[in-house]
């Protein structure tokens, strides 16, 4: 029989959040845009007198949705990271055999040079 391929949901479901909350920071960034634009029409704010002001005001609006994408990405990653299984193969397991030594041939050169040098 055919063996099942099986995807890793979770990490695409944080994957898929952090892409809606880019979308949402996007939109939030554009609807900022045009409240600012609309007061500085308005005659209610100058930009060049207040810059800390809309600084803030895209900041306030822009950063949470920011931090909760980069959150989101992050976990998802964390989440493949430690899914992914492990590939160590046949191969290396005989490489890892043929170069190490015997515990024997460890500890009769012990002995030689304990032997050579005792005073």
């Amino acid at each position: 029989m055919k063996k099942r391929q099986t995807y890793p949901k979770l990490e695409y479901l944080f994957y898929s959040a952090a892409g809606f909350m880019l979308i949402a920071l996007l939109l939030n960034l554009y609807n900022i845009h045009q409240y600012i634009n609309s007061l500085v029409q308005a005659k209610q704010l100058v930009i060049a007198q207040q810059p800390v002001k809309v600084i803030i005001a895209y900041l306030e609006v822009t950063l949470p949705y920011a931090f909760y994408a980069m959150s989101l990405f992050g976990f998802g990653y964390i989440i493949a990271y430690f899914k992914k299984p492990e590939k160590f193969s046949v191969e290396k397991q005989d490489s890892i055999k043929k170069t190490s030594h015997p515990i024997e041939d460890d500890d009769e050169d012990i002995d030689a040079f304990l032997l050579k040098n005792r005073k």
